[in-house]
């Protein structure tokens, strides 16, 4: 039997989020010959957080600081450059790291991270840790440990203090205390001193890194992707909210949308979701269980401004991207869009910087004005020597994204387990993606999983033990800035 009568078991498939999960999934359904596609997004264009925006000026963003690294997955790289092809550009890495009052290299050499933290921290550092390897200070086994007891234990009190603990207020928002330990597990990869300077010996001084990137910005990812779905004939529906979504009897689902047009319904037989766990739950009918609609409402997200500034005066750095891992600083990362490619940034000013600030939705940060924001960062700014003068911004303009960074919280999994018991008795619901996985990930990781959907399709199979199985594994992804 070939893929694509397998397929047809799975009948007209819906794909709820065009980002690149739901679009990968979507686009090797298409090129397998399985065009009975429906693809529904909110958002007026594709892409999710793999997306380039086009401003009033002419001016070319993406949504933050976004790459294609060397370590990047075979089979999404292989899907990138079916689709992307010769647009993609080959660019030097020079990105920096602000630590202690210096810049470093990132990813850095041992000499220049060494130098960074300076001979009297990586000497009282490596005792702190040497301390927490003492027979006494055994972690308990009889309770889920958190982000701070976990990190505190392997890297030691002073490196956790410098390092570790401002990262995670940062990035969610809430006391080290009560995070999970898997956070670190996800987002940390080296947490001592030695595991350190041990990775950083294969960063050799003089050897050059690089990354890969389209030349018309990341979103030309999804945008090749989406194209190829409809050509086959899938159809793809943007600016449409998806409303709620019933559970027909015998299988399928109902999935009732708003549009620009109207109230909008679309009738399917499978669903590859995008849509953050938490949200789906709410739209389901019939409803949840009460314990169910409970632990889903206590899976949160830590959202993300972005602020671009354009300027009337030019960088003389070569650095195309600088990271902020201090408590000082409330940004984690700033971009300078130029030099990804020639063909970014604004059209009307010298220069621009994408600033990502983690925030809460209605907090002071989400709150401000563009005008307050960039006033708040100008300090910043001078002292990096971004800006001199009063009149060096030309611009602020800002994109607001609710979901970005899943905060696990101590007691998160238990209630992802929850909602996931309860979702897997509907075989023909396939979650995917950042949103669905409840998962933070890189691009190809994201891609991966949606390739997997689709092959579960194609060999004509549900979303059974296997599937669940392999989302488990996904959690082993590591993060790679």
């Amino acid at each position: 039997m070939s893929e694509t009568d397998a397929a047809q078991g799975a009948g007209r498939v819906g794909v709820l989020g065009a980002g690149l999960s739901g679009l990968t999934a979507a686009w090797k359904l298409a090129t397998k010959g399985h065009t009975d596609l429906a693809v529904i997004e909110k958002e007026s264009q594709v892409g999710g957080l793999a997306t380039t925006i086009t401003t009033d000026t002419g001016g070319r963003y993406d949504l933050g600081s976004h790459r294609i690294h060397v370590q990047f997955l075979p089979e999404p790289m292989q899907v990138v450059e079916d689709v992307v092809g010769s647009d993609l550009l080959v660019q030097p890495r020079h990105g920096r790291l602000r630590l202690r009052g210096k810049y470093i290299h990132y990813p850095p050499t041992l000499a220049a991270f060494l130098a960074g933290m300076g001979p009297k921290l990586v000497v009282t550092g490596s005792f702190s840790m040497l301390g927490q390897k003492m027979p006494w200070k055994r972690l308990p086994k009889d309770r889920e440990l958190s982000y701070e007891e976990i990190l505190t234990h392997k890297a030691g009190k002073i490196v956790y203090r410098v390092f570790y603990e401002p990262y995670a207020w940062k990035v969610y928002g809430i006391d080290p205390k009560r995070v999970s330990a898997d956070a670190a597990k996800i987002r940390v990869t080296h947490t001592s001193v030695w595991e350190v300077a041990r990775s950083f010996l294969k960063n050799k001084a003089g050897k050059p890194q690089f990354y890969i990137y389209p030349k018309h910005g990341i979103g030309t990812i999804s945008s090749r992707l989406a194209d190829v779905v409809t050509a086959a004939g899938g159809s793809i529906t943007t600016g449409a909210e998806v409303r709620r979504i019933a559970v027909r009897n015998g299988g399928g689902f109902a999935v009732d949308c708003e549009t620009g047009n109207g109230a909008a319904s679309q009738e399917v037989d499978t669903l590859i979701t995008s849509v953050p766990i938490n949200v789906l739950c709410e739209m389901l009918e019939p409803a949840a269980p009460a314990d169910v609609l409970e632990a889903a409402r206590g899976l949160t997200w830590r959202s993300l401004r972005l602020v671009y500034l354009e300027l009337g005066c030019t960088i003389g750095s070569v650095a195309e991207t600088y990271y902020f891992p201090e408590g000082r600083y409330v940004f984690g990362r700033i971009s300078r869009p130029q030099l990804f490619s020639s063909e970014m940034g604004p059209t009307n000013a010298e220069g621009a910087l994408c600033l990502e600030v983690p925030c809460s939705v209605g907090d002071d940060l989400w709150s401000m004005s563009d005008d307050e924001i960039a006033e708040r960062f100008r300090p910043d700014l001078e002292e990096f020597g971004f800006i001199n003068a009063k009149d060096d911004i030309l611009a602020v303009r800002s994109r607001f994204l609710p979901r970005v960074y899943p905060i696990y919280d101590l007691g998160w999994h238990e209630r992802f387990l929850t909602v996931c018991t309860w979702l897997r008795s509907m075989d023909g619901l396939f979650l995917v993606g950042r949103g669905g996985l409840f998962n933070h990930n890189n691009m190809d990781h994201t891609m991966q999983g949606g390739l997997r959907a689709a092959d579960h399709l194609l060999a004509g199979k549900r979303a059974d033990d296997e599937w669940y199985d392999l989302i488990d594994r996904y959690r082993s992804f590591r993060v790679r800035d």
